[in-house]
């Protein structure tokens, strides 16, 4: 039969609302019906007041159930410019998951959220999820075994069995929170109290929440109160909790551990605590073997804070890539339009040159042909002109040869009397044909109404029709020429 298929681990994203006075979800891949946004449990446990002295706290985490016994794990930044611990809030939270596993994720999961675009959320798979806590467990669980970490951890564990399943504040810490909750619970299971729910770095203790660690100067709400500075002095288990944490930390690796606790066939907190009584580690072996673990451990620590500080600069290093890419694509996407833009300019320019170059075209087609039309214009003019020049010329000359008539009265001297029965004959380069002079008008004696003297008086001939148009003729052909000229 195959398994039934599990549920995811949703994600949220609280982000603190000025406006609303409190944590408020900002994305998420829960439903919208889902009952954990009916309840104020989340913004709750997200929330934290702000002190001054807080100004540098790091991140701190959280683990709680929900009403209806989901797990809830919360990663909490620091933020003092909005008088809160934290500004934002990456929230875990999905069936079957346990404190173990928040204890895993908050020991080094890398895809918390830290700040800036979260992208795109989407529910997790609970199984790869357990599968990356597991890991990052073994590798605390080692770390938790070093001498340095034992005082802590035996006074931890004493108030833990004091109080039980009691709430429980805790001051004067100097390990990670999360590192000394490992060993704790590696140590007493679920036989204290199944209740591991908890929060680091709190100013005041939270309810809802079994175990708190505070911030310096934190003020605890229970009665459950423990100072891992210094030794609980009235526990009547101080010593057998001591020779506990001893033979925890002379085992090599948590497999050990597992094996030893079964073999002695404890099952409850009072075997636990019953075997412990008996318990005397070999001075000489386990001395070798803790000075060697603990050298072992500060060399894995060592070698995962180099690695830490290289995966940070790489981390840094792919961000400044990054955003050396997004402005390479940005600068090109611009100069992709400024091209296409410039583009789009030259071919309405071309057009346009190339329509005005057609049209100039047409119009210096145009002149040309005007031009062209203007010299023939020309040519025929001064033709036209050269011909009435010699036209002009043969009348002048015409007019100086004909002579006086012989028998001209002394009156009428340098007169002409054409015979009006002639026929003049068509004039060299004239258009116009011979004409037949009309017969000329004898002058009738003029007579006064009043001759006193008696004298008789002649009348005055008119001038010969035939020499007026001729030089009529004669002046218009001057006016021609000279307009001809000036036209030239």
């Amino acid at each position: 039969m195959t398994e039934p298929a599990q549920s995811p681990v949703h994600q949220v994203i609280l982000l603190y609302s000025r406006q609303a006075g409190g944590f408020r979800p900002a994305a998420s891949t829960l439903p919208t019906d889902d009952p954990v946004f009916a309840g104020s449990q989340l913004t709750i446990l997200a929330d934290a007041a702000y002190r001054h002295q807080d100004a540098h706290v790091g991140s701190s985490f959280c683990y709680a159930r929900t009403p209806d016994d989901r797990g809830m794990i919360l990663h909490r930044f620091p933020d003092g410019d909005t008088d809160r611990l934290s500004a934002a809030t990456h929230v875990l939270i999905g069936d079957k998951v346990a404190a173990g596993m928040a204890l895993g994720l908050a020991s080094g999961w890398p895809h918390w959220w830290r700040g800036g675009p979260w992208g795109e959320l989407y529910p997790l798979d609970r199984h790869h999820l357990l599968e990356q806590a597991q890991e990052q467990l073994r590798r605390q669980q080692r770390t938790a075994r070093a001498r340095t970490i034992e005082e802590e951890l035996t006074r931890l564990i004493v108030a833990l069995v004091d109080v039980r399943s009691a709430p429980l504040a805790i001051t004067g810490h100097t390990h990670d929170p999360a590192l000394l909750l490992i060993a704790a619970r590696d140590i007493l299971r679920e036989w204290a109290s199944p209740d591991w729910s908890f929060s680091t770095g709190e100013p005041v203790q939270r309810s809802g929440v079994r175990i708190t660690f505070l911030l310096p100067d934190g003020q605890p709400h229970s009665d459950g109160y423990a100072d891992l500075a210094s030794y609980p002095q009235h526990s009547p288990q101080l010593i057998t909790i001591a020779n506990l944490v001893r033979a925890y930390t002379n085992s090599p690796d948590p497999a050990t551990w597992s094996t030893l606790l079964e073999k002695a066939g404890i099952n409850t907190l009072d075997d636990l605590l019953s075997w412990a009584e008996g318990f005397t580690p070999t001075p000489g072996t386990e001395d070798l073997r803790r000075t060697l673990n603990d050298s072992h451990n500060q060399q894995i620590t060592a070698l995962k804070a180099t690695a830490q500080s290289a995966q940070d600069a790489l981390r840094h290093e792919i961000f400044e890539l990054t955003e050396q890419r997004d402005g390479a694509a940005r600068a090109s996407v611009t100069l992709q339009k400024q091209w296409t833009s410039a583009r789009n300019q030259w071919t309405e320019i071309r057009e346009v040159l190339e329509t005005e170059n057609q049209q100039a075209a047409t119009r210096l087609a145009e002149l040309e042909q005007r031009a062209l039309s203007a010299e023939q214009d020309n040519e025929h003019l001064a033709a036209e002109n050269d011909s009435l020049r010699d036209d002009v010329s043969r009348m002048q000359d015409q007019l100086v040869a004909v002579p006086p008539p012989a028998s001209t009265p002394a009156g009428n001297a340098g007169l002409i009397h054409p015979d009006p029965d002639a026929t003049v004959s068509t004039l060299p380069g004239s258009r116009t044909g011979p004409f037949t002079l009309p017969r000329a008008a004898v002058a009738q004696p003029h007579v006064t109404g009043d001759n006193e003297n008696g004298d008789d008086h002649l009348p005055v001939q008119p001038l010969d029709r035939l020499q007026l148009i001729l030089v009529g003729v004669a002046y218009i052909l001057l006016i021609l020429v000279a307009f001809l000229s000036e036209t030239r």
